[in-house]
């Protein structure tokens, strides 16, 4: 085999294999892969059977390698984001409204906020609003509790033009707490509405 041939061959194989580096974590890593590993796999896979031919084609076999590896990682795309399994793509998070224990009656600090976040509303924006109460109680009565809270937010809403059905509301109870209900600071957390803006 002559040196054009072995030189030639290295380079596909060596495009292919970058090629690969550059999409094969799609499934693993949603980014995009470091150019250094492929220049390093570059050059040892144009080194390898350079070398074998002589070391002087093999020297020159690496550094072309690793600049080909590096080259095509640096030009590839990003890979892909994984898809949103829970549909949340396209939701924009509002800020948080938050109660006082077993309450459903919106605070004053909220209130404004609310009134802020109405400025930002347009008659086609559409709102999800969920509620959310922590664990002491039982299921049920959290449940209801965490409806109220949502429907607090919604009347609100409605009482300063927002149309109502432009929203939809629920009520997820305790089963999904932001950071535990280990702590009475926890616990206020996780006593709140959640607005989402789609």
């Amino acid at each position: 085999m002559s040196a054009r041939m072995l030189s030639t061959f290295a380079i596909i194989f060596s495009l292919l294999f970058t090629a690969g580096c550059s999409t094969s974590s799609s499934q693993t890593q949603p980014q995009k892969p470091h150019w250094s590993d492929c220049m390093a796999k570059g050059g040892v896979v144009m080194g390898i059977p350079g070398a074998a031919y002589n070391m002087a084609t093999g020297g020159a076999a690496l550094v072309a390698g690793a600049l080909i590896g590096g080259t095509a990682c640096a030009t590839a795309n990003p890979v892909a984001e994984p898809e949103d399994p829970m549909g949340t793509a396209g939701v924009e998070e509002m800020p948080t409204v938050n109660f006082d224990f077993d309450s459903s009656r919106l605070r004053s600090g909220d209130l404004e906020m609310l009134n802020t976040l109405i400025g930002q509303l347009d008659q086609e924006s559409h709102i999800e609003i969920v509620g959310h109460a922590c664990e002491i109680g039982s299921r049920s009565y959290n449940q209801k509790l965490s409806e109220r809270r949502a429907e607090a937010v919604k009347d609100f809403l409605v009482s300063r033009g927002i149309p109502e059905e432009n929203m939809t509301v629920r009520g997820e109870g305790a089963d999904h707490p932001l950071r535990g209900n280990d702590t009475e600071a926890m616990r206020q957390e996780n006593r709140r509405a959640e607005i989402m803006l789609k």
